[in-house]
């Protein structure tokens, strides 16, 4: 009870005090008694009345200030109130309710709250009024929690999580309290959240699926398959060829198989150059390019084979990427989408690029070891040469050494016996001997040249058809069971080089075709002029060179099937110092052969310019001829 109550009372009780004590005075008899005490009484519910009524008064107000409160508290909170009474019409709405639904009515049906305050479910689709959080705990009589609800305000949707909590007087339901919040924000930093972590899992997917192997192809294929399913309809790697700028398809996957030929015709009608077309200026200046709509622009597919026409290529988007590493450019990844809802958006870039990222890695990793395997197999491959080299060599120097050793212990027996003649034709053996075991060591001693790049070449103007002509007949003078034929031009052209190297070439050349051609067959030397070259071949009726064997006769301790299982002997160093010398001549060399009907090597060398030709006597022009 408040203070004015309080002096009320003692001021109803000081004159109730004051009026008995008068009316004793006044008062004397018993009839006076009655009519005070009646006078009494009066006074008393008077004042029982008035006292009621002020304290009826004080509670009112007491409430009302309350209710105030309350109400200030409920709007001045962040979070949407509204009542809903027991017809399931709205009764009020705060503040914070009445700027998220962005309307302000009372006494709505709670039938009507979807369409009238703009309700759709968490999908965005149209609510049915008995799902409404409201009417389910008006209807059960139960809390309904965090339900997420969208509210369309001016062509934007806002999300919100609407909670309602039946109300009860006596054991009835009297009303619901529903409570809602703003969650646009927290929900876009859900959706980011499951975003990254979707991509951050396509990722490792991805990185784990392209390092699940290591040959080159299959990485490829994975890489194109995988970006496919991902991102886009279909994906294609494009590589760079290492020694040139063409380009070429590395893998394409297409998700639908029926569509796979279309994508390769499109790839296939773009310049596949560096720095031409789409492509090609992506892998050069290693910036992506990324185009949208592309649906009109396609041109018609030309006609195929079996007179088949091709759908032209529709296209949403078009992306392609740099594969890079910090070493270099490997290419570019092509992703393609045909159908506009997989078509390629801002917010797919970046998951795209890092998937380019790790494609270049998983290329470049298989690469390396592939390098690495060939580079094992190169060192295995030197290694068994190393040792047969050795067998070989200790072979063909040590069976000089015998027959030297062993004739000249015959010769010196003879000399004795005055057989002259005998160890004569004994010492010529040795000699021979020696002279094979010195073309051995010259050859190791030359390719220990090669190979420390101190190999010399003394370079001067030599005519050509007359150098050819000398080396054959000095060929021919020790080797008479041979025929060799002549044909050269008739000119004066010239080649700046090494006698005595050229000479090697030419003599090596030679050797081997008397070497492995039988006894009485042709030999065919021929020079060409090709424009600015002069193209010199050896031709020789001989056992000829194995097909799968023409690409390896050059390399170092290189001996054929027919020359290991045969007694030719030989080291396998002879071509491949007449290649290097030639080589370091500006020129080339190559053979022709076809094996059981003879072999061609041919070599060129560029002819020196006008300026460097030098007069040759006219005696000295060597013809069309025939050495037999």
């Amino acid at each position: 009870m408040d203070s004015s109550i309080r002096s009320t009372l003692w001021s109803a009780f000081a004159v109730l005090v004051v009026l008995i004590a008068a009316g004793l005075a006044l008062t004397i008899g018993v009839l006076h008694l009655t009519l005070l005490m009646v006078i009494v009484s009066a006074i008393i519910v008077v004042l029982a009345a008035y006292l009621i009524w002020r304290i009826q008064q004080s509670l009112i107000a007491s409430i009302n200030r309350q209710v105030k409160r309350t109400e200030t508290m409920i709007g001045g909170m962040s979070d949407g109130v509204v009542l809903v009474d027991a017809e399931g019409k709205t009764a009020y709405l705060n503040r914070a309710a009445k700027n998220l639904l962005g309307r302000a009515d009372v006494g709505v049906p709670i039938f009507q709250h979807a369409e009238v305050y703009g309700l759709l479910n968490d999908a965005g689709e149209p609510v049915d009024a008995s799902e409404l959080p409201a009417a389910r705990a008006l209807s059960t009589g139960r809390p309904v929690r965090d339900i997420t609800m969208m509210v369309v305000r001016e062509e934007r949707q806002i999300a919100i999580s609407v909670s309602a909590t039946p109300l009860r007087d006596d054991g009835r339901i009297s009303g619901v309290i529903v409570t809602f919040r703003d969650i646009t924000e927290r929900r876009r930093l859900e959706e980011a959240m499951q975003l990254q972590a979707e991509r951050a899992q396509i990722l490792a997917d991805a990185g784990a699926f392209f390092a699940s192997n290591i040959d080159p192809v299959w990485v490829t294929q994975a890489i194109a398959e995988r970006v496919a399913e991902v991102l886009g309809d279909w994906a294609a790697v494009i590589l760079k060829s290492s020694d040139s700028s063409e380009l070429r398809v590395a893998s394409i996957y297409h998700r639908e198989m029926t569509s796979l030929g279309l994508a390769w015709s499109y790839i296939y009608r773009q310049p596949l150059v560096v720095g031409e077309g789409i492509i090609g200026q992506v892998v050069s200046t290693g910036y992506p390019s990324l185009t949208q709509n592309l649906g009109g622009a396609q041109p018609v597919a030309p006609e195929l084979e079996g007179g088949y026409h091709a759908a032209p290529m529709k296209l949403a988007s078009l992306l392609i990427l740099p594969l890079r590493t910090r070493r270099e450019m490997l290419g570019a990844l092509v992703i393609a989408a045909n159908d506009p809802d997989r078509a390629m958006s801002d917010e797919k870039l970046p998951l795209a690029e890092i998937l380019a990222e790790r494609a270049a890695l998983a290329i470049e990793n298989a690469k390396l070891y592939t390098d690495q395997v060939d580079a094992r197999r190169k060192v295995e491959d030197l290694s068994r040469l190393k040792d047969e080299f050795l067998s070989i060599a200790s072979h063909e120097l040590r069976t000089p050494v015998t027959s030297i050793k062993g004739y000249t212990q015959l010769a010196k027996t003879l000399i004795r016996e005055n057989d002259l003649r005998t160890s004569e034709e004994y010492l010529d053996i040795a000699l021979d001997q020696i002279d094979r075991m010195s073309r051995l060591i010259l050859e190791l001693l030359d390719v220990s040249r090669i190979e420390t790049g101190r190999l010399e070449i003394r370079r001067e103007p030599i005519p050509w058809t007359t150098f050819v002509s000398d080396v054959v007949h000095r060929h021919h003078t020790a080797v008479s069971e041979r025929r060799f034929q002549l044909n050269l031009p008739v000119g004066h052209k010239r080649v700046l080089g090494d006698r005595d190297r050229l000479e090697q070439v030419l003599g090596n050349l030679m050797e081997n075709a008397v070497k492995y051609s039988p006894d009485g067959s042709e030999i065919l030397v021929t020079v060409e002029e090709r424009g600015d070259q002069l193209v010199t071949s050896v031709a020789d009726r001989g056992i000829g060179i194995p097909t799968d064997e023409l690409g390896q006769v050059f390399e170092r301790f290189h001996r054929g099937r027919h020359v290991s299982s045969t007694n030719y002997g030989g080291l396998g160093l002879g071509l491949y110092i007449t290649k290097q010398i030639v080589e370091r001549h500006g020129g080339s060399i190559w053979v022709e052969s076809r094996e059981g009907q003879g072999t061609t090597f041919s070599f060129s060398l560029p002819v020196t310019p006008a300026v460097e030709q030098l007069p040759i006597p006219t005696a000295e022009e060597p013809q069309t001829a025939s050495a037999t």
